[in-house]
């Protein structure tokens, strides 16, 4: 990591179970998943340089309550709930206009991260810099494309 690389993670959530035909149970595990992921997310990037932006989609207000309770304990720069579902990319577009660092990390509510993610992240970034580094890329109805290292595509469903 370069002594001015300030990174933007920015955070898109939305759970709200009956939107994906589950009961609220179901929503509940959702809640919890989250839940944990952002745990580890806090945890594993507060000692870098980073601002943390929240994407919420409107989705659950008790997801909603968890982020406020994280921004009174100082853990979010910014957070941003939408009234209604406004989509990951739409949310992740707008997180971008108001990021104010120099990398950007888009980052979804079911990832957990481990300790150095970030510093790993930006080493990569930094010594390649005409790469998009993404685990996974959506496009269509539940169809994936993986890209490997070796700029080779995967696709699956």
């Amino acid at each position: 990591m370069k002594s001015c690389d300030i990174v933007s993670v920015i955070y898109c959530h939305y759970s709200k179970a009956d939107d994906f035909g589950e009961s609220s149970s179901q929503g509940a595990d959702r809640s919890a998943i989250m839940k944990h992921c952002f745990e580890s997310l806090v945890k594993n990037t507060r000692d870098y340089p980073a601002e943390l932006i929240v994407m919420d989609n409107g989705g659950n207000p008790d997801d909603s309550d968890y982020f406020l309770e994280h921004i009174r304990k100082g853990n979010i720069n910014i957070y941003i709930r939408y009234k209604e579902n406004m989509h990951f990319a739409y949310a992740w577009n707008d997180g971008e206009r108001i990021a104010s660092g120099n990398i950007l990390a888009f980052v979804c509510n079911d990832i957990g991260f481990q300790k150095g993610w970030l510093p790993a992240c930006v080493d990569i970034l930094n010594k390649y810099p005409q790469v998009i580094a993404t685990p996974f890329i959506t496009y269509g109805k539940g169809k994936y494309t993986r890209t490997l290292e070796s700029g080779e595509r995967q696709n699956f469903r």
